[in-house]
Formats: structure tokens, C-alpha cells, sequence
């Protein structure tokens, strides 16, 4: 069977060919062929995703002013039994003006069951915010944008021009990040760390402190949170998401712990890519204060007050970035 060169294996093979972090490189790579065969960011020709069984969906929660929420909705680790797992990570914060989806994981197909089974409503999703260039964080945005293509795309101005050409044809919306962007009042992007593979994690206001979260965090996880924190001026309640340590020896793990402590996070919440080993050590090291996570995990926090004052400088909110 020949298969077909999509615009995603295209931009998949150009950003793992580029990286010089090869550890998860073959497993992305298998997982993308078999996903482009049928995947494209065309929708014309393509019907909508089926729905799941909605006897097992959760109902649609009404908003809530008064609250944050962020749901992991795409994790290779479970939590939920009635969601799929699979390699690769998506969250849905709500609870702000905006709902926004943080990455996509590698199939959208199943990304959307997942979504119907927490009760959320894709068409509800006003923003989807990408961390970096690897398929297990992008290649669900093909499914998603065939049932809601009237959101805003947050991305590295860095991503391949090929791959930002297609969503734009179908996206209401691209706006490319380099500086930290502003997605709406309460919720920022950290900015683009140019190390190792150059990523962008996303922050949000809480009453409680700022919330981290990372998609695999190739910068690394201290990195990330150091410069969520410095852009917010304001502690850190919690880190969340792929910390990228699943082929680091122990006592580079020790290091990354004690880099975490230093940033002054109350709680870490590791997954997807973090590696087993590493989340072990990393929860026993913070106690009852590192998290257990996976697909279908929820975390809710007392919403932060709004008041404009509160917020980073408005001269950086747009900084580096410019809607397409």
C-alpha cells in the first residue's frame, strides 16, 4: 500500500528530523503513518467524527464563574476508565471568557470521543493552543477542526509554514507566539524556550496562584515554570503535564526535583511523557502534594478575581505574536 505524503507526515518528519531529541522520535513516527492515512486537514470531502456511546458521556456542565477547571482529556496514562488512552496529551481549561483546548494528542478521532465522554461540546471550544511541533500534541487538529473550525490557533511562529498554511485555510484564526501572548484575561502562553525543541507551555490565574501546564516541556519543566512565573509575578500553585524525563538516570531526575522545589510549586501533577520511574520519585518527593494523573483526570480551583490590575503588563500581552 502506498501512502499518501499528508500535509502532517510532512511537517511531522520535518520537526522530528530537525530535533536533536530523538527518544520518542520511532513511536510518533509509526503512530503518524497509520494516522495519515486517513488524516488530513481537508475537510471538505469528510463527514464529522461519530459520536460516542452517550449513554456513557457525562452530562454538559454549565459554566461556572466561580471556578476553574482543567480536564485532561488525551493521556497515555489512564485515570477515567471509560476514556481511550493513547501516546500523547490534551487539556481543556475552562471557567475563563475563553474555553480553551491545550494541544490535540495523535488522534483526533479518538480525542473527540474522549471529549464527548467528559461532557464537553467541541463547538463550545473558542481557542486550541499548541506547545510544540511533535505529532503527539498536533495530529488530533485535523478532526477537531472538521466539527469546529471557528476557533483561534495559538502556535509557535516557529511551525513549519506548510502546517500553519493548512489551518489557516480552515481555522477562524492563527495567531503566531514567540513572546508570551495573551489568549484572554486570566490565561497567557509562557513564551517560546528556544532549547532542545523549542516549546511554549500555558499559564492561568487562579485564586490559589498560577497553574503550569506543559505538553512534553523539552525545554525542561524547571525552564518552563520559571518563566510562567516570572511573566506572572505571582507563585505557582501547580505544574502540570509531560515533564520529559523518561531516559534520564536518577540523579538528573533529583535535580529537576529539587529545580521544581526551587520555583516554589506547591503541587506537581506529571504525565505523558515523564516516564515512569520519574513520576514515582517525583511524587514521593513531594508527598501528598505531587499528583496522581491521567486521561480523564480533573483538577478545579477557586477563580482568581478579576480585576484588570492583577495582570502582566498589557504592553507584553501581544508581544511577538501576530494574528494571520
Amino acid at each position: 500500500m502506498r501512502i499518501r505524503r499528508t500535509p502532517f507526515l510532512t511537517y511531522f518528519l520535518a520537526a522530528t528530523t530537525a530535533s536533536r531529541d530523538r527518544s520518542h522520535v520511532i513511536v510518533l513516527l509509526v503512530s503518524t503513518i497509520a494516522l495519515t492515512v486517513q488524516t488530513s486537514l481537508a475537510v471538505a470531502n469528510d463527514p464529522p467524527v461519530a459520536t460516542a456511546d452517550t449513554a456513557t458521556a457525562e452530562p454538559a456542565a454549565a459554566a461556572d464563574k466561580d471556578r476553574i477547571e482543567l480536564r485532561i482529556v488525551f493521556d497515555n496514562n489512564p485515570s477515567d476508565e471509560r476514556l481511550e488512552t493513547a501516546w500523547g496529551f490534551s487539556c481543556v481549561i475552562t471557567g475563563f471568557e475563553k474555553t480553551i483546548l491545550f494541544d490535540t494528542g495523535i488522534d483526533g478521532k479518538m480525542l473527540l470521543r474522549n471529549l464527548e465522554k467528559c461532557g464537553i461540546d467541541p463547538k463550545e471550544i473558542d481557542a486550541v493552543v499548541l506547545s510544540h511541533s511533535h505529532g503527539d500534541h498536533t495530529a488530533g487538529l485535523a478532526e477537531f477542526l472538521k466539527v469546529n473550525a471557528e476557533v483561534e490557533v495559538y502556535m509557535p511562529a516557529i511551525f513549519p509554514a506548510q502546517f500553519k498554511d493548512q489551518v489557516r485555510q480552515t481555522a477562524a484564526k492563527v495567531v503566531e507566539t514567540e513572546d508570551p501572548q495573551k489568549a484572554c484575561e486570566g490565561v497567557w502562553t509562557t513564551g517560546v524556550i528556544h532549547r532542545r525543541v523549542p516549546e511554549q507551555g500555558i499559564y492561568i490565574r487562579t485564586a490559589e496562584g498560577i497553574v503550569v501546564v506543559t505538553g512534553c516541556a523539552h525545554p525542561g519543566i524547571v525552564q518552563i515554570t520559571r518563566a510562567a512565573k516570572a511573566h506572572a509575578k505571582e507563585p505557582v500553585k501547580l505544574v502540570l503535564g509531560g515533564f520529559h524525563l523518561g531516559e534520564i538516570m536518577p540523579d538528573g531526575i533529583e535535580r529537576v526535583i529539587d529545580g521544581l522545589k526551587s520555583t516554589g510549586a506547591k503541587q506537581v501533577a506529571p504525565t505523558h511523557c515523564t516516564g515512569e520511574e520519574a513520576i514515582e520519585r517525583i511524587r514521593k518527593a513531594f508527598g501528598e502534594e505531587g499528583l496522581a494523573i491521567g486521561a480523564g483526570s480533573r483538577q478545579v480551583f477557586p477563580a482568581a478575581k478579576r480585576q484588570k490590575a492583577a495582570e502582566p503588563d498589557g504592553d507584553d500581552q501581544n508581544a511577538g505574536s501576530a494574528p494571520r
